[in-house]
């Protein structure tokens, strides 16, 4: 992935980017507690969010060049996310979401 400014990432984006952050304590607490389903818990969550975002807010037809490029490189890190996630699970993520 290119370097990003998510400079133009607005409100809609919002969600999904705290989830995002979230990611390596929700790992770390999971660990400690040596309670896995944190984690599933988390991917769930994450999962609902982008969903919700996804559908309201239309990737490749954004209003502009910025935001499509801004709109795919979350995109892009969710999959990251959910695809890490799933293999802490020891679960083979599909090849495309």
């Amino acid at each position: 992935l290119e370097k990003v400014s998510l400079i133009d990432a607005g409100e809609e984006e919002r969600g999904v980017l705290l989830l995002l952050g979230d990611f390596p304590d929700v790992v770390s607490r999971s660990a400690d507690q040596l309670r896995p389903d944190m984690v599933a818990s988390y991917l769930n969550q994450l999962a609902v969010e982008f969903n919700r975002y996804y559908d309201t807010c239309p990737v490749l037809r954004a209003p502009n060049e910025s935001k499509v490029v801004t709109r795919l490189a979350l995109v892009r890190m969710v999959g990251i996310v959910l695809r890490n996630g799933l293999r802490l699970l020891g679960i083979e993520p599909p090849k495309r979401m």
